[in-house]
């Protein structure tokens, strides 16, 4: 990812804790993002940006109309989520949701559940939930997994032409529907999907439900058009060390 001020972890000062470290517990069934990496927003508090990584799969960017769905938590209070329709480094989506404030200086992620477009470089907004949050994660402690009271939520996130569907499933199984979102604006129609945090560590990735199921489902749901988490995940930016997560 890089800011509106031409800034990414591959610039030169930057620090490497920005491209992140996600790995695939050999023994558990969840990826881990256990670095803090992150870079202030430097544009209407939108263009706040960290570790990420996305699917690279064979045809992955053709990818359309599809629901990611997954399971997420952290140790941490400042931001976690996903990516969709990622055709390079320069255009996606991004759904993120934070549990801290912005504070004064207006340069963090806000608070709640936030959806960002990055289009030819170009960073938008068009969703924001920070006034009275319909849904803010809880952080667990430092040390906590999924399986140690790491309060977890289920995400589900459609996108079906131009418009995003998202909904939430807490930890006590309270479901919050998001509003639609439209993108009438050049919207991205085609991209594969991906997960991303902002300066948060011990962030926990797993199956949605904590069960085992897929991450991706084609809409209509083809029945070879599922993608399973699986195999490790190397440290990397936006679009680095990908080819571990399978296409069934």
């Amino acid at each position: 990812m890089t800011n509106a001020a031409g800034i990414s972890a591959l610039t030169s000062g930057t620090t490497k804790e920005l491209l992140g470290n996600f790995g695939n517990d050999v023994n558990d069934p969840w990826i881990l993002q256990h670095s803090n990496g992150f870079l202030n927003a430097t544009f209407n508090n939108t263009d706040f940006i960290g570790p990420g990584i996305v699917i690279d799969e064979p045809g992955s960017l053709t990818f359309s109309d599809y629901e990611m769905r997954t399971r997420l938590g952290a140790a941490d209070n400042d931001g976690l989520g996903i990516l969709l329709r990622v055709q390079d480094d320069n255009n996606f989506y991004r759904i993120t949701f934070t549990n801290e404030g912005t504070g004064t200086a207006g340069t963090r992620a806000p608070r709640g559940m936030s959806v960002q477009k990055v289009r030819n470089g170009i960073w938008t907004e068009l969703y924001r939930d920070d006034v009275a949050p319909l849904f803010v994660y809880s952080p667990g402690v430092v040390g906590s997994t999924p399986t140690t009271g790491l309060p977890m939520f289920d995400l589900s996130a459609r996108v079906v032409g131009n418009t995003l569907t998202i909904q939430v499933i807490d930890s006590f199984g309270t479901i919050i529907d998001y509003p639609a979102i439209p993108d009438t604006t050049d919207p991205l129609l085609t991209g594969t999907v991906g997960f991303q945090t902002w300066g948060t560590e011990n962030v926990y990735y797993t199956s949605y439900g904590g069960q085992s199921g897929p991450l991706l489902i084609g809409i209509p749901e083809p029945s070879a058009g599922l993608l399973f988490i699986g195999g490790s995940l190397a440290a990397g930016s936006a679009r680095s060390r990908r080819r571990e997560i399978a296409q069934n």
